[in-house]
Parts: structure tokens; C-alpha cells; sequence
């Protein structure tokens, strides 16, 4: 049985307007339809900032409009059994060190007590240990990457080991290192340290040797090595493999060694590159020869998505936050601002002060095919095919960028600009 406890002290959300906001988090739609009295039809559901919004069109089926305020509370019913009306994939139970665990997801986790490592809270959460916008980690805990919050935890006075139900939302190497810190918490400092660094590779796309790099690529290319039907089952499958992958790492080439000839790759490009830093204008400049070799490893860099792995030799060759690849008559400029992570502890906020090149691009037009993917993606990317013979050059597309960053984009916009 669920903790109606929990449920029943967080029972009473008021409807405001549009938007049910509740701090710590929401069940899933699936859920709320199930649970809650009186029926309602949403037009989305969005999970920031610790936060969860549901955007209800209708509830009772009477229209929810901005000048209806507080018309209507939802409730739980009084007593759920978390298992009844969710199917199998809202648990995936894996047995460690003889005992019995069961990672949860959003359906499952407001359900049932349990610890959250690396995502967010619900009412239900009794231990938050993460890095998400929002999270209520302790402040002794608190850190950039959940795998060093989850440590410092199980080195405390407050670690308690008997939490059958973990959440995680999603699967990536922090979360999976998380895990594994919290199942094995006399690892000792010296193996400690190491998967911290593993985890930090995973997030933030650093690395101190090429055993942590290796081992980071390894845990990130289980799911899809092992085809894993959903996230949890990913997980747990990884936590059964990370004790051999850190002592017989040569045995799993097969998850690693294309990955990192793939960055060796990219990073001999960059390395044999004609390199111009413009720190006033925070700008880096590689003049690629190779140009064959550029379109290869480039071709993964398309405008409306990046493959993670040729984010690692950027973020361990540059400083910069806009890095221009020039190879040929082709241009790659990358806004990189930030990682996936660093982006979704912004989300929300913090936009304004980023640059958008949308009349630039469309300045460039001029000069061949251009499009640029938008200054809120994660890292936002304008790419220059230039036609044959045209007057454009990376000298050209440097002094329009530094105009336009430094003059008036409104200018740009109108074609006025000098």
C-alpha cells in the first residue's frame, strides 16, 4: 500500500486560473486521472525547477478561464494501492548485495516513500539527493553533480541504507553512478573519487585520464547496447555491471572503443587546426585544412540536434563560448554557453543575456544556405554553406559577428547596420 499518510497531508491543491502549481512536484496525468475526484482534461504537463504546472482546460466540464479563480480544488482519494491500475513499467525490481529494490518513475514515485537521487521530489520523497533546479538536498549534501551529493550522504550520520524504493527519471551516467554510491557506500574514498570523476565526464563532458573518459562512455551506452525497454530497466542492468567495468574495463571495449577513436578523432582536428582565441569577444576560431575529415565528424552536428560525444573534445580543447569551425566554403558557429546540465539549472531564466542570431542568419542568407537552431536550445548553433566563389570568408563572418554582438540588433533586423 502506498503512504496515504503522505498523500492524504498533500491531498488539497488549489486551481488558479489555468495552472495547478505544486511545490516538490506532481503525479503524472495517467495518475491524477486516476486518483484525483472529478475529471479534468489537460493541455500539458511541464516538470521545472522543482516545480510541476498542469495546464487544465477543463475540470467538471466546465472551462477553466484566467478570470475563474479558485473555482475548484482537486483531492486524492483516501486510499491507493500504488500497484493497482500501473502496469510493470512503473517498477523494475533488482536484486543487490541480496537485497530487493525497485527503481520507480513519475507514475509510481508520489505513491510510495523512497529516496530521489538525481531528479526531482514529490510529497512523498523523504531523501532529495540532486542537482535539479528546485531539489531540496540538504545543505551538507549539496553539489554540482548528484554522485558527489549521494557520496557525501552515505559518509553522514543521516545515511540510511533501507529505502526499498528509488527514484530516478531518467538514465544517464551521474544517475547511474548515484546509485551505485548509494548501494556501496564502503566503496572507500580512492574508488569514491574516481566514479565522482566518471560521473562529472557523463555530465559536464570533462576528464582527467582516459580510464575515467572510458568508463564514463561504457555506463552511457548500456541502454542502447542491451536495447533496455525503459530507463529503470537501464539502470538496473548497469548497477549490475559497474563493479566489473571498473576492474576489467579492456573486456567492454565493445560499449567504449568506438566512442573514444570517434573524440581522438575530433580531437586530432581540432589539435592540427589554425586556432585564433578573441577573448574580448569570447570567441574562438579553428581553420580547419582537412576539410574531408570535418564534413565526416560534422555531419553528426545538424541544426536541430548534436551527438554529445563531439561535445567532449570542445569542452576539453576550448574556453570559449562561441567556438567558428571553417572548413572549406562551410561555416559552424556553436554558441556553447553551457552543457545539458548547466542549461537545466537555467531553464526558465537567464535567457535574455544570451545572444540571438536569428538576423544574423538571416543576414547571411546572402552568401548561401544558412539556418540556425534557436538561442533556447541548449547550445545554440548557426551553420554558413556558402556558394562557390562567394566573397564570404571566416574573416568576414568574425567581423560580423563581433558587430553584431557589440552594436544594435534592431539595426540588423532593418539591414541598416554599417
Amino acid at each position: 500500500m502506498a503512504n496515504t499518510d503522505v498523500l492524504e497531508s498533500q491531498k488539497n491543491y488549489q486551481l488558479g486560473g489555468r495552472i495547478i502549481a505544486l511545490a516538490g512536484g506532481l503525479p503524472s496525468i495517467d495518475v491524477l486521472a486516476q486518483y484525483c475526484e472529478g475529471s479534468f482534461t489537460m493541455s500539458s504537463l511541464d516538470m521545472h525547477a522543482g516545480n510541476a504546472t498542469l495546464n487544465v482546460e477543463y475540470y467538471n466540464g466546465q472551462e477553466i478561464t484566467s478570470e475563474k479563480q479558485d473555482c475548484s480544488v482537486f483531492s486524492f482519494t483516501d486510499a491507493i494501492n500504488c500497484h493497482d491500475g500501473l502496469s510493470k513499467e512503473n517498477f523494475a525490481p533488482f536484486s543487490y548485495r541480496d537485497r530487493q529494490f525497485d527503481i520507480v518513475n513519475d507514475n509510481s514515485a508520489p505513491l510510495v516513500e523512497h529516496i530521489a537521487l538525481d531528479s526531482y521530489q514529490f510529497p512523498s520523497t523523504q531523501v532529495c539527493l540532486s542537482h535539479w533546479p528546485g531539489n531540496t538536498t540538504p545543505q551538507a549534501f549539496r553539489s554540482h553533480l548528484s554522485a558527489l551529493s549521494t557520496y557525501l550522504y552515505t559518509q553522514s550520520k543521516e545515511f540510511n541504507p533501507d529505502f526499498k524504493y528509488i527514484y530516478i527519471n531518467h538514465y544517464d551516467v551521474d544517475s547511474v553512478v548515484s546509485l551505485y554510491l548509494y548501494l556501496n557506500p564502503d566503496l572507500g574514498k580512492g574508488l569514491s573519487d574516481f566514479l565522482v570523476e566518471v560521473a562529472h565526464c557523463g555530465d559536464f563532458y570533462s576528464f582527467t585520464n582516459e580510464k575515467v573518459l572510458c568508463t564514463a562512455l561504457a555506463i552511457k551506452n548500456i541502454p542502447r547496447h542491451f536495447e533496455c525497454d525503459t530507463h529503470q530497466q537501464a539502470i538496473a542492468k548497469a548497477i549490475g555491471m559497474i563493479s566489473d567495468i571498473i576492474d576489467n574495463l579492456d573486456k567492454y571495449t565493445y560499449l567504449w572503443r568506438a566512442d573514444l577513436e570517434f573524440i581522438k578523432r575530433e580531437s586530432q582536428l581540432l589539435l592540427a587546426s589554425e586556432v585564433t582565441v578573441n577573448l574580448d569577444y569570447d570567441l574562438t576560431h579553428y581553420k580547419i585544412e582537412d576539410c574531408n575529415e570535418a564534413r565526416a565528424l560534422f555531419k553528426q552536428l545538424k541544426i536541430n540536434g548534436i551527438d554529445e560525444l563531439s561535445l567532449i573534445p570542445f569542452f576539453n580543447h576550448t574556453t570559449t563560448g562561441n567556438i567558428l569551425f571553417s572548413y572549406g566554403n562551410e561555416f559552424l558557429l556553436l554558441q556553447m554557453y553551457e552543457t545539458w546540465v548547466e542549461y537545466m539549472q537555467k531553464k526558465g531564466h537567464d535567457f535574455n543575456a544570451r545572444i540571438d542570431l536569428r538576423a544574423l542568419a538571416n543576414y547571411l542568407k546572402q552568401f548561401g544556405e544558412c539556418s540556425y537552431s534557436g538561442v533556447h536550445t541548449i547550445r545554440p548553433r548557426l551553420r554558413l554553406s556558402a556558394v562557390e566563389d562567394s566573397p564570404c570568408n571566416a574573416d568576414e563572418i568574425i567581423r560580423h559577428f563581433i558587430s553584431y554582438t557589440r552594436g544594435s540588433q534592431c539595426l540588423w533586423q532593418s539591414e541598416e547596420h554599417v
